[in-house]
């Protein structure tokens, strides 16, 4: 039920708009495939490998973290999208400086879904409800924006924002069409194109990929006919880059493909794992959640959607990946336990080797460097606290 695309992680939620069906990218010329096994043990990551915690207690107040960015001199960036800010942490973990606020001004955002780094230090602020890509300095100083409107009939909201080595911006773009009510799964698309980070669109095609799956069905008229509910277990798929590559894996298995900007496979990075099914249990856990959620005027609706719902046979293989600066690609196990440790597996490309890592229990990580792991600690009240743990023992 995670969607990094939205801001809530509610399957019950009215999607504006659906995408065209398009198929997997697995569906796709794999390339060459290089095989990890599955790693046989798996470490605990301990409290006594935190480095850094911040929280209320020392005069920070974090409101809807939505990316954490390391850089490159240990310091790191925390989007706190509540407040549309973008805190500056040293690595010792002090507050050097804020920027941003609410407002569609320069230096003003609208909702920072995610931050990235350019060659030089430069950043990029993706903010979706303005769409549009703010560049800053080093330090935070807005120098410029451009505006992201589709550049293709039919064309719908940014979905995704990739920077790349050379310089360049590869921005996602939901491909919009309305569709009837439909009983089977539907995997909704998104269009990449090139940018500069002036705006200039350098590609005029785009390349097609998948975005995330859902189930269209048919409601009342008072909510417009027709839900795009996201589907129970469904996937989604992650875009990160490797250099002058892209990186791309949606979960249906334990594959990461490696590609072009244009979207060519070179080759495959499979983890020798299998997928786990989708039990009774899960369904049952499913429908007590969105049920538990929904408003009592909503609960009619609510029951048939869970009703009705295709669930899968299988679950994701994993939620998502990110990758370190060493290239290394770290999976996120699918798992509907959001109170319990997370299980990551790190595939090291150079040797070909998997390392299995279970972070501590209600820690999110957002972003992996070649010694740190940083993410989100939440207790009991959701109250926000970020950490970062060593990971020099694995």
């Amino acid at each position: 039920m995670h969607n990094r695309a939205a801001r809530s992680n509610s399957a019950f939620c009215l999607l504006m708009l659906c995408a065209a069906l398009v198929p997997t990218a697995q569906s796709q010329n794999p390339g060459l495939a290089i095989e990890y096994p599955n790693p046989e043990v798996v470490h605990s990551l301990q409290t006594s490998a935190m480095r850094i915690q911040i929280g209320p207690g020392d005069g920070v107040d974090f409101h809807r973290i939505a990316a954490i960015l390391p850089l490159k001199n240990g310091g790191f960036v925390v989007v706190n999208a509540g407040t549309s800010e973008l805190l500056f942490f040293e690595a010792s973990g002090d507050l050097s400086s804020s920027v941003g606020r609410s407002g569609a001004g320069p230096g003003e955002y609208s909702y920072i879904r995610d931050v990235a780094l350019l060659t030089g230090d430069s950043i990029l602020v993706f903010d979706t409800d303005a769409r549009r890509i703010s560049v800053l300095d080093p330090q935070g100083a807005f120098v410029r924006s451009f505006p992201l409107t589709s550049p293709f009939e039919g064309g719908g909201s940014p979905t995704s924002m990739t920077a790349l080595r050379d310089g360049t911006v590869l921005v996602g773009y939901s491909e919009i069409r309305a569709m009837a009510p439909h009983p089977d799964p539907v995997y909704f698309g998104q269009r990449l194109f090139r940018y500069s980070t002036t705006g200039v669109l350098s590609s005029s095609n785009g390349l097609s990929l998948p975005e995330s799956e859902h189930f269209v069905q048919a409601v009342p008229p008072s909510m417009g006919g027709v839900a795009y509910w996201g589907l129970a277990f469904g996937r989604r798929l992650t875009i990160r880059a490797d250099s002058s590559w892209i990186l791309t894996g949606d979960g249906t298995d334990w594959t990461v493909e490696q590609r072009t900007p244009e979207g060519v496979i070179a080759n495959t990075h499979r983890l020798t794992r299998s997928t786990e099914p989708v039990t009774a249990q899960d369904r049952q856990l499913y429908r007590r959640r969105i049920l538990a959620a929904s408003q009592p005027t909503q609960r009619a609706v609510a029951e048939r959607m869970v009703r009705d719902m295709p669930y899968p046979q299988s679950k994701p293989a994993y939620r998502r990946f990110e990758v370190d600066e060493l290239g290394r690609l770290w999976l996120e196990a699918y798992s509907l336990q959001s109170d319990s440790g997370a299980l990551w597996i790190r595939l090291d490309r150079r040797a070909s080797h998997a390392v299995a890592v279970q972070l501590p229990p209600r820690f999110r990580a957002f972003a992996f460097t070649a010694n740190f792991v940083y993410g989100v600690w939440r207790d009991s009240d959701d109250v926000e606290q970020v950490q970062v743990f060593a990971l020099e023992q694995f």
